[in-house]
């Protein structure tokens, strides 16, 4: 009988340790808690899909993570590539790496989805996956750093030393305290996570936009606003405004300019003044008007700076005139369509990123949640924008559907920002950078 009951002690000692093995499975480090929360948050990871946190990442999990984190920055959703020249694999995201060249296969004929990945193959197809995107949408990073030489450098295959190189300087990934890489150990399924999360917040529009706001009129200078001067711009960015909406009008000789309306500036009659008469004239008489020549010499000077259009009069024509003469920097325009009809006609002029700006658009359209959610579905819209007058949690709970940010104008304190944020709204129009380095959303 007491050998019975010792054995039963010992069967439970065991099973026990069998259950925290297993339950410790899915234990992140604390270091990486608050990464995996934002990768859930940026869609590069379900909450169905969390385990295993530290411990070795099969190549199909990394590669299904790098094609969220693909799709996150490039809205770029299509899993219909039938070139499949696996005989181990179906996974739609693999194939789509596969085919987008961000990896290769083990063979011709085998991918190895449940091989584990080093440390050097993973910041390879990351940088692969980074070139690819960059081919298909303007992405920039203003978070590089100064290279340094990891101690086990010579130890990296000959293959991967360029990319890892400039994944380092570009600050996504990391070495050990010690200065070391380890480029032969196998990469975690946090430490994927991790260096996901880097890339997305670095380059992700969506992200700089909940971050930073998009800056309203070209910002607030002087204590005057709504001015789209160049002086206005040009303290926006000094204080950290990456997205700015920018008014525009044409001109009575048919030039696009930046300006909110020509009474309110010039003191004068609704009748527009002249491309010339415009540039040789001061805003309220002190400051630097700017045209669309002068706005796209601010772009080239100040690479990770964004414009949302706010056009008055003819959005189409205007939107047009701008991609005609100005392709290198259609992906750096956001244009505001006024209603359904006018994004295709967006769409097929070549622009990539467009909101949905409600305050033009019937009462009764706007109401109408479920038709709003699956055309913004339909379309990969950037954003949903809307009056904080409609901003009810209710409303807001319903517009989550559509997968898009949701944004509301124009709120211009930090109050009133995180009351709305508590209702689900991801970001604002604001007259003014209202931005914290330490704010973490």
């Amino acid at each position: 009988m007491l050998k019975k009951k010792i054995y039963f002690i010992i069967i439970l000692i065991i099973a026990f340790s069998f259950f925290n093995i297993y339950a410790s499975s899915n234990k992140s480090s604390s270091w990486a808690d608050e990464d995996i929360k934002k990768a859930i948050q940026y869609n590069l990871i379900t909450e169905n899909e969390i385990s295993n946190f530290q411990y070795s990442i099969t190549r199909e999990k990394f590669c299904e993570i790098i094609i969220n984190l693909y799709e996150s920055l490039t809205k770029d959703f299509d899993l219909n590539s039938t070139d499949n020249p696996f005989i181990d694999t179906t996974n739609p995201k693999l194939i789509k790496a596969y085919n987008l060249g961000i990896t290769n296969g083990l063979s011709a004929k085998e991918f190895g989805p449940y091989r584990y990945i080093s440390r050097e193959e993973a910041v390879t197809i990351l940088s692969r996956a980074i070139n690819a995107a960059k081919q298909r949408i303007y992405l920039y990073n203003e978070n590089e750093t100064s290279p340094i030489r990891f101690w086990d450098q010579d130890n990296i295959s000959v293959w991967a030393i360029e990319d890892i190189a400039e994944m380092e300087k570009q600050g996504y990934v990391n070495g050990t305290d010690g200065g070391y890489f380890y480029p032969k150990y196998n990469i975690s399924t946090e430490e994927s996570l991790a260096m996901a999360v880097r890339v997305f917040e670095s380059l992700s529009l969506e992200h700089k936009i909940v971050k930073t706001g998009i800056i309203h009129g070209a910002g607030e200078v002087e204590g005057f606003y709504k001015t789209n001067s160049l002086e206005a711009i040009q303290k926006s960015i000094s204080e950290g405004g990456r997205i700015i909406e920018i008014d525009f009008n044409f001109t009575r000789d048919d030039e696009l300019v930046c300006i909110h309306d020509w009474k309110t500036y010039y003191s004068q009659d609704i009748i527009p003044l002249s491309l010339d008469e415009f540039n040789n004239r001061r805003l309220l008489n002190r400051f630097t008007p700017m045209d669309i020549e002068l706005l796209v010499n601010v772009l080239k000077f100040n690479p990770g700076v964004y414009i949302v259009t706010d056009i008055k009069d003819d959005n189409i024509k205007a939107l047009t005139l701008i991609a005609s003469r100005y392709p290198e920097i259609i992906n750096r325009i956001i244009p505001q369509a006024y209603n359904r009809l006018e994004v295709s006609i967006i769409k097929d002029l070549g622009y990539k990123n467009i909101i949905l700006t409600f305050y033009k658009m019937p009462y009764d359209e706007v109401i109408k949640t479920s038709n709003i959610i699956e055309f913004a579905k339909e379309n990969s819209l950037l954003a949903l924008t809307f009056s904080y007058e409609l901003a009810s949690e209710n409303y807001i709970s319903r517009l989550k559907e559509s997968n898009v940010l949701l944004l509301i104008h124009t709120i211009s304190t930090k109050e009133e920002q995180n009351m709305y944020r508590s209702l689900g709204v991801d970001g604002f129009y604001t007259d003014y950078v209202i931005f914290d380095q330490d704010d973490i959303f």
